[in-house]
Protein backbone atom coordinates (compact mmCIF):
# COMPACT_ATOMS: atom_id res chain seq x y z
CA UNK A 1 0.00 0.00 0.00
CA UNK A 2 1.49 3.49 -0.87
CA UNK A 3 2.45 5.61 1.93
CA UNK A 4 -0.18 8.72 2.35
CA UNK A 5 0.84 12.17 1.31
CA UNK A 6 0.49 13.23 5.34
CA UNK A 7 3.64 11.20 6.03
CA UNK A 8 5.68 12.36 2.84
CA UNK A 9 8.28 15.05 3.18
CA UNK A 10 9.09 17.57 0.39
CA UNK A 11 12.62 18.43 0.69
CA UNK A 12 16.33 18.95 -1.38
CA UNK A 13 20.10 19.50 -0.49
CA UNK A 14 21.45 22.80 -1.02
CA UNK A 15 24.37 25.48 0.22
CA UNK A 16 23.58 27.62 3.23
CA UNK A 17 24.72 30.75 2.84
CA UNK A 18 26.69 32.05 5.81
CA UNK A 19 24.87 35.59 6.98
CA UNK A 20 27.80 37.45 5.53
CA UNK A 21 27.14 35.67 1.92
CA UNK A 22 23.26 36.13 2.86
CA UNK A 23 23.88 39.78 3.65
CA UNK A 24 26.09 39.95 0.15
CA UNK A 25 23.17 38.69 -1.94
CA UNK A 26 20.67 40.53 0.01
CA UNK A 27 22.55 43.73 -1.24
CA UNK A 28 22.31 42.33 -4.84
CA UNK A 29 18.76 41.75 -4.63
CA UNK A 30 17.29 44.57 -3.55
CA UNK A 31 19.19 46.44 -6.66
CA UNK A 32 17.70 44.52 -9.08
CA UNK A 33 14.49 43.10 -7.85
CA UNK A 34 13.04 46.49 -8.25
CA UNK A 35 14.74 46.84 -11.12
CA UNK A 36 12.81 43.18 -12.56
CA UNK A 37 9.52 44.30 -10.77
CA UNK A 38 9.25 40.97 -8.88
CA UNK A 39 8.17 39.65 -6.15
CA UNK A 40 11.42 39.07 -4.13
CA UNK A 41 12.30 36.18 -2.30
CA UNK A 42 12.49 36.53 1.23
CA UNK A 43 16.27 37.20 2.28
CA UNK A 44 16.25 33.76 4.95
CA UNK A 45 14.96 31.98 1.84
CA UNK A 46 18.48 32.64 -0.31
CA UNK A 47 20.33 28.92 -1.00
CA UNK A 48 21.74 27.49 -3.56
CA UNK A 49 19.71 23.96 -4.49
CA UNK A 50 22.36 21.17 -4.86
CA UNK A 51 19.69 18.69 -6.02
CA UNK A 52 16.05 18.75 -5.52
CA UNK A 53 14.58 15.36 -4.35
CA UNK A 54 10.50 16.09 -4.10
CA UNK A 55 7.98 14.37 -2.02
CA UNK A 56 9.69 11.52 -0.24
CA UNK A 57 8.95 8.92 2.22
CA UNK A 58 10.50 8.33 5.76
CA UNK A 59 12.77 5.40 4.52
CA UNK A 60 13.62 7.59 1.30
CA UNK A 61 14.78 10.79 3.74
CA UNK A 62 16.91 8.03 6.08
CA UNK A 63 18.73 6.39 3.03
CA UNK A 64 19.21 9.84 1.03
CA UNK A 65 20.61 11.21 4.58
CA UNK A 66 22.79 7.63 4.06
CA UNK A 67 23.83 9.10 0.45
CA UNK A 68 25.06 12.28 1.72
CA UNK A 69 27.02 11.23 4.79
CA UNK A 70 28.98 9.01 2.41
CA UNK A 71 30.25 11.91 0.17
CA UNK A 72 33.28 13.11 0.15
CA UNK A 73 35.08 16.75 -0.99
CA UNK A 74 37.26 19.33 0.33
CA UNK A 75 35.45 22.69 0.93
CA UNK A 76 35.10 24.99 -1.68
CA UNK A 77 34.59 28.44 -2.70
CA UNK A 78 32.53 29.79 -6.01
CA UNK A 79 31.65 33.07 -7.08
CA UNK A 80 27.92 34.49 -7.93
CA UNK A 81 28.36 36.90 -10.48
CA UNK A 82 25.94 37.89 -12.84
CA UNK A 83 21.80 38.59 -12.90
CA UNK A 84 19.38 36.76 -14.86
CA UNK A 85 15.78 36.34 -15.77
CA UNK A 86 15.06 32.60 -16.29
CA UNK A 87 11.80 33.23 -18.72
CA UNK A 88 10.65 29.42 -18.57
CA UNK A 89 11.33 29.20 -14.79
CA UNK A 90 9.80 32.92 -14.34
CA UNK A 91 12.56 33.51 -11.83
CA UNK A 92 15.44 36.26 -11.67
CA UNK A 93 18.04 34.58 -10.26
CA UNK A 94 21.97 35.68 -9.01
CA UNK A 95 24.11 32.70 -11.26
CA UNK A 96 27.78 32.08 -11.46
CA UNK A 97 28.71 33.17 -14.62
CA UNK A 98 32.09 30.22 -14.49
CA UNK A 99 30.72 27.82 -11.78
CA UNK A 100 33.58 26.28 -10.07
CA UNK A 101 34.78 22.61 -11.48
CA UNK A 102 34.94 21.84 -7.43
CA UNK A 103 31.20 22.71 -7.26
CA UNK A 104 30.27 21.13 -10.51
CA UNK A 105 32.00 17.84 -9.24
CA UNK A 106 30.56 18.09 -5.95
CA UNK A 107 27.07 18.65 -7.29
CA UNK A 108 27.27 15.33 -10.12
CA UNK A 109 28.73 13.21 -6.98
CA UNK A 110 25.12 13.98 -5.11
CA UNK A 111 23.16 13.83 -7.90
CA UNK A 112 24.62 10.48 -9.43
CA UNK A 113 24.41 8.65 -6.26
CA UNK A 114 21.03 10.10 -5.32
CA UNK A 115 19.88 8.28 -9.02
CA UNK A 116 19.76 4.70 -7.20
CA UNK A 117 16.97 6.15 -4.89
CA UNK A 118 15.09 7.91 -7.41
CA UNK A 119 15.74 6.28 -10.70
CA UNK A 120 12.66 7.90 -12.21
CA UNK A 121 13.61 11.61 -11.85
CA UNK A 122 15.46 13.24 -14.55
CA UNK A 123 17.94 15.24 -13.46
CA UNK A 124 17.78 18.86 -14.77
CA UNK A 125 21.13 20.55 -15.67
CA UNK A 126 22.89 22.10 -12.48
CA UNK A 127 23.16 25.53 -13.13
CA UNK A 128 23.95 27.34 -9.35
CA UNK A 129 22.29 29.94 -8.68
CA UNK A 130 20.07 31.74 -5.93
CA UNK A 131 16.76 32.73 -6.65
CA UNK A 132 16.09 36.66 -6.01
CA UNK A 133 12.63 37.09 -7.24
CA UNK A 134 9.78 35.28 -8.92
CA UNK A 135 7.57 36.33 -11.81
CA UNK A 136 9.93 38.96 -13.41
CA UNK A 137 7.89 41.92 -15.25
CA UNK A 138 11.29 43.49 -16.98
CA UNK A 139 14.06 40.99 -18.18
CA UNK A 140 17.43 41.46 -16.80
CA UNK A 141 21.03 40.18 -18.34
CA UNK A 142 23.75 41.69 -16.16
CA UNK A 143 27.12 41.66 -14.61
CA UNK A 144 26.33 41.75 -10.55
CA UNK A 145 28.68 42.85 -8.09
CA UNK A 146 30.77 39.44 -6.96
CA UNK A 147 29.81 37.17 -4.17
CA UNK A 148 32.68 34.83 -3.01
CA UNK A 149 30.89 31.66 -1.58
CA UNK A 150 32.83 29.88 0.69
CA UNK A 151 31.24 25.97 1.15
CA UNK A 152 32.13 23.72 4.33
CA UNK A 153 28.82 22.37 4.29
CA UNK A 154 25.66 21.27 2.69
CA UNK A 155 22.60 20.78 4.01
CA UNK A 156 19.05 19.12 3.93
CA UNK A 157 16.61 20.92 3.45
CA UNK A 158 12.52 20.64 4.26
CA UNK A 159 10.07 22.83 2.31
CA UNK A 160 6.45 23.68 3.72
CA UNK A 161 4.16 26.06 2.02
CA UNK A 162 3.02 29.13 4.52
CA UNK A 163 1.16 31.83 4.27
CA UNK A 164 3.61 33.95 2.43
CA UNK A 165 5.10 31.02 0.65
CA UNK A 166 7.41 28.05 1.18
CA UNK A 167 9.19 27.83 4.46
CA UNK A 168 12.01 25.66 4.64
CA UNK A 169 13.91 24.26 7.35
CA UNK A 170 17.23 22.58 7.64
CA UNK A 171 16.89 19.24 8.61
CA UNK A 172 20.82 17.78 8.65
CA UNK A 173 23.92 19.60 7.75
CA UNK A 174 27.18 18.06 6.50
CA UNK A 175 30.73 19.17 6.61
CA UNK A 176 32.84 18.91 3.60
CA UNK A 177 36.04 17.30 4.15
CA UNK A 178 37.86 14.38 2.39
Amino acid sequence: MAESQAHRRRVYFALWPSNAVREQIAAIAHEWVGRSAGAAIPVENFHATLAFLGSISAETLEQVQDIAASLRSAPFDFTLDRVETWTAAKVLCLVAAQPAPALLAFASSLRFSLLAQQPESSPQEFRPHVTLARRPIHRIDATSAAVAWPVADFVLVESTPGPRGSEYRILRRWPLHR
